[in-house]
């Protein structure tokens, strides 16, 4: 244990230093903990620091092996781990009561366990994670955020709440467990790839209607895919095991189709009220289809001017008509469909066939302003008539 003893320099700054040539703490005048670590690694090897307060920093040794111990009931504010190294040896153990983050913003944690009761700011880390290991007195319900790739174990000994995410913005090579049921999403940015594990996400229980898993979850990119041999288990062992993209159990891997809006492969109509649902506001959408809410731009901007809107609903229409399941925008005609090539009766029978009863007021408010806002006197025609056919 550290022994820690206050110095007063002013009025209104404290100093709280230890005795020990490693490192210092300081008590600022905002009343946060700042902790900085020299570089030695027999310091740190089996090192115990129990710090109660706020703890905004911590950085620790750069090659070194080290093991830090932070406990206590009174951690509010941000943990902020600075250089968490990529050490084999590096041991990071963290029991925080109350509120705040957990940040490792600089490296690679070669292994970090935490267990908290509430950490309302999740846990985020910039780099690569080797080993990690979260436990909490209660159902998980806050975030994890990990910038680089995971290649070792990952697990979550309690559930993921709806509402809640770890999100992945590299691939996952390594395993991915949830030791009860999932609520929230799993998202991966980049690829799952086959590794050193049975199952690359293993979901101990089940997935619930809220939870959902996406692979290239922020959009189809080339070379991010769900790779062959990659594993997905949900039950345990003797569960369901799934290699590939599964709608109807919210297990994505994200298709290159624009405008596949439901994220089954194909454009049709089965996309056009999922369509619409984005149209009218992200939230609908996603709570609709967890787990396609990272890629809902990427599939329903048909224009490719970066927005999902009005404009979109010529191009979206034509891919439907002509079944077009490419990832280029221009690739499928595309054309305005006020240019003739199609007949207002079947487009407005296209939506009412495959429009929900709210589906349809909403695309008629969508329409209006659609229509208000078209770039030619054709355009504006075609699907005034449109508009009018749905109304009836």
């Amino acid at each position: 244990m550290v022994r820690l003893h206050p110095k007063r320099s002013s009025a209104h700054h404290v100093h709280y230093t230890w005795d020990s040539q490693f490192g210092f703490l300081t008590l600022r005048d905002d009343g946060t903990w700042v902790i900085r670590y020299q570089n030695n690694n027999s310091f740190f090897a089996g090192s115990a620091i129990d710090i109660p307060g706020v703890l905004t920093t911590l950085n620790a040794g750069h090659g070194q092996a080290f093991h830090v111990r932070l406990e206590g009931r009174d951690i509010l504010g941000t943990v902020d781990l600075d250089r968490l190294n990529a050490s084999p040896f590096g041991d990071l153990y963290l029991r925080l009561e109350q509120g705040g983050a957990v940040k490792a913003l600089v490296g690679a944690a070669s292994m970090l366990r935490m267990t908290w009761s509430e950490i309302p700011g999740g846990i985020t880390s910039a780099g690569n994670l080797q080993v990690a290991e979260v436990y909490s007195h209660a159902t998980f319900g806050y975030g994890v955020n990990i910038g680089g790739n995971v290649a070792g174990q990952f697990r979550i000994y309690e559930d993921i709440e709806n509402g809640s995410a770890v999100s992945i913005a590299g691939n996952l090579s390594g395993e991915l467990r949830v030791n009860r049921y999932l609520a929230g999403e799993i998202r991966i940015n980049g690829s799952l790839i086959d590794g050193s594990y049975a199952n690359e996400i293993r979901i101990e229980n089940d997935i619930l209607s809220t939870g959902a898993i996406a692979v290239d979850y922020n959009g189809w990119q080339s070379g991010d895919d769900w790779q062959s041999g990659a594993h997905v288990l949900v039950g345990g062992d003797g569960g369901a095991v799934y290699t590939s993209n599964t709608p109807s159990e919210r297990i994505w891997e994200i298709t290159p189709c624009k405008g596949d809006m439901n994220n089954d492969g194909s454009v049709n109509g089965f996309d056009v009220d999922p369509f619409v649902l984005a149209l009218a506001g992200a939230t609908g959408y996603a709570s609709a289809y967890p787990g396609l809410a990272g890629s809902m731009v990427f599939h329903g901007d048909l224009n490719c001017d970066g927005n999902l809107n009005g404009f979109d609903v010529d191009p979206f229409t034509d891919r439907v008509i002509e079944s077009c399941c490419l990832a280029t925008c221009g690739s499928c005609g595309d054309g305005l469909l006020g240019g003739g090539s199609h007949d207002p009766a079947t487009i407005a029978d296209l939506f009412k066939d495959n429009l929900s009863e709210g589906g349809l007021g909403v695309f008629l408010n969508i329409l209006d302003d659609m229509i208000a806002s078209a770039d030619s006197e054709t355009v504006a025609e075609f699907w005034t008539i449109v508009r009018d056919l749905l109304a009836s």
